[in-house]
């Protein structure tokens, strides 16, 4: 490998802006290439969610996968700081706590299922009254039953961090991919360049046969967004798979996985179980976004071939994912090595 290496990044969302500019950071040579704007990729449309301990609740979330998900979010507040301090965009990162809440002697069960797991990590979590919730949180529905602290779980603007990130890398990102520059060391693929079909042409056939094996899709979803002083909501509250998320001026709720019929109607009566929404509440917007994943539900970041990497199927937890999955690709391409905490992740 050359000292600084020209590398190839296809994908310009969170993830492959993130390696690009760990990888810029680190001396490489770096090119973005995506044809698309921002606001069609997954990215955009999350809710901007760092949420590691709610991850546990999860019964297919391996330890080593939640002990990713905890490192990524350590290292969150220095990533924020960092493109913050680089574009001068502030990001809306919040480093937590968020709320768990549950309606039913069914959800309790879970939540405690949840403090239990996330003991074992010692992570700070903590039981909490319904009473206490509704004094900090007072749009809090009279049918919530039990609450639950995670200390550690926070949010981040989304939108503002891909803004920042573009601003950062803004001579790197090369507006198309019809044919890959000849000088390139190392190519690197995220997501969106498996499933928008706008590369297949170009991709390596090792990686063919991996998406194509693994089942790399686009899962869809839905998100609303109101007025932030409709909502009255401070923190991020989570209820089974729902959540609303405070994000200035706007809250947004969701969110729907895959197909739901008439998601709307139902990111409505599910917002309604949780939350005391008066009758004249606005919805000011929607909208749909598509989470990558893998038929088996892992992560793969890692070597396809000797100068091929990629990066893919991060979900629900690519914002979260993006500092931790950028360090790992510029450990394996720039030093040849993979972080023992990072070895599952191997294609």
């Amino acid at each position: 490998m050359t000292v600084s290496p020209t590398i190839n990044i296809h994908g310009a969302g969170i993830i492959g802006l993130s390696c690009a500019l760990e990888l810029k950071m680190r001396g490489a040579n770096v090119r973005v290439l995506d044809p698309n704007p921002p606001e069609l990729g997954a990215s955009w449309a999350a809710a901007g969610m760092l949420s590691p301990g709610f991850e546990a609740s999860d019964d297919d979330v391996s330890d080593g996968y939640f002990g990713l998900c905890l490192r990524s979010k350590a290292i969150w507040a220095r990533f924020a700081h960092q493109i913050e301090s680089l574009s001068g965009i502030r990001v809306g990162h919040v480093a937590g706590p968020s709320y768990a809440v549950g309606l039913n002697q069914e959800q309790a069960e879970q939540l405690e299922k949840l403090l239990s797991r996330l003991n074992l990590f010692d992570a700070a979590c903590s039981r909490l009254s319904v009473k206490s919730l509704r004094e900090q949180e007072p749009a809090i529905n009279e049918s919530v039953v039990s609450a639950i602290e995670i200390a550690d779980d926070g949010w981040v603007d989304n939108r503002k961090i891909m803004l920042g990130l573009r601003k950062v890398l803004a001579a790197e990102l090369v507006q198309c991919v019809e044919r890959l520059p000849a000088d390139a060391d190392v190519e690197l693929y995220t997501a969106w360049s498996a499933i928008s079909g706008q590369s297949e042409c170009l991709l390596p056939d090792a990686l063919q046969a991996l998406v194509q094996q693994a089942r790399l899709k686009p899962i869809a979803g839905r998100m609303h967004a109101y007025r932030s002083e409709d909502l009255g909501v401070s923190r991020v509250i989570r209820c089974g798979h729902e959540y609303v998320v405070p994000r200035g001026d706007v809250s947004l709720f969701g969110a729907t996985v895959g197909e739901v019929p008439d998601a709307d109607a139902y990111l409505r009566s599910a917002a309604q179980t949780f939350l005391a929404l008066r009758s004249h509440v606005e919805l000011i917007d929607q909208w749909d976004g598509y989470r990558p994943r893998f038929g088996d539900k892992k992560l793969r970041v890692g070597p396809v071939s000797s100068n091929a990497f990629i990066a893919m199927g991060h979900y629900r937890n690519g914002i979260l994912l993006a500092p931790i999955t950028a360090q790992i690709i510029a450990d394996q391409i720039l030093v040849g090595s993979t972080p023992k905490y990072a070895t599952g992740l191997l294609p």
